[in-house]
């Protein structure tokens, strides 16, 4: 959302419906759309140029879904920035753990190009696209 004035339209997607009212309470902004939906069955056009999954993935149970939908949901020449936790977490709501080669091997499965971008202590940052 610390992006959405730079951008004309923005869609949040949320899985649970008190926090799709909560945002919409504390970040009222005109050109963002909050929309309850699972990630694994959004469907939209026109696509979008940019995707920003930060801290989803491992939530959802079923990961290369997701991330096959995330695809389908990304314009040609655009850019998918997604982000999991480091390895394996205590968090009990986290159903799945990534290495840097799993990660990237599994978005593979989905996007031509892939960069693990930043590797911060406790998240991988991937820039994903299907551009040459």
């Amino acid at each position: 959302v610390q992006y959405a004035h730079k951008a004309n339209w923005v869609m949040a997607i949320e899985i649970d419906s008190k926090a799709v009212e909560w945002a919409k309470k504390v970040w009222p902004l005109p050109n963002v759309e909050w929309v309850k939906q699972d990630i694994c069955d959004v469907q939209v056009q026109p696509l979008f140029d940019t995707i920003l999954c930060i801290e989803v993935l491992e939530h959802t149970g079923d990961p290369e879904r997701a991330m096959a939908n995330l695809r389908a949901l990304l314009r040609p020449g655009g850019t998918a920035w997604i982000s999991v936790p480091r390895g394996q977490t205590r968090n009990e709501l986290h159903k799945f753990a990534w290495t840097e080669e799993t990660l990237e091997a599994d978005l593979r499965e989905h996007f031509s190009h892939v960069k693990i971008d930043h590797k911060w202590p406790t998240l991988f940052l991937a820039e994903c696209s299907n551009n040459a």
